[in-house]
């Protein structure tokens, strides 16, 4: 992986400048929060009857 990455690294380097900024908000694959957030609103939301985390670990029982 690493010799990959240096790899593209080195490709990278050769191609022209960009002409124009490339934004992260441009990628379609990066999801945010186009018309804001408030803050309460983020973050996991508490499940009735559950303690702790109450998102389901790959590995573990709820008993633990």
């Amino acid at each position: 992986m690493r010799r990959a990455v240096r790899l593209r690294g080195r490709v990278v380097r050769l191609l022209p400048p960009r002409r124009a900024p490339h934004h992260a908000r441009q990628n379609r694959e990066i999801k945010g929060y186009p018309n804001g957030y408030r803050l309460a609103d983020l973050g996991t939301r508490p499940v009735p009857g559950v303690r702790g985390c109450p998102v389901r670990h790959i590995g573990s029982s709820a008993a633990e």
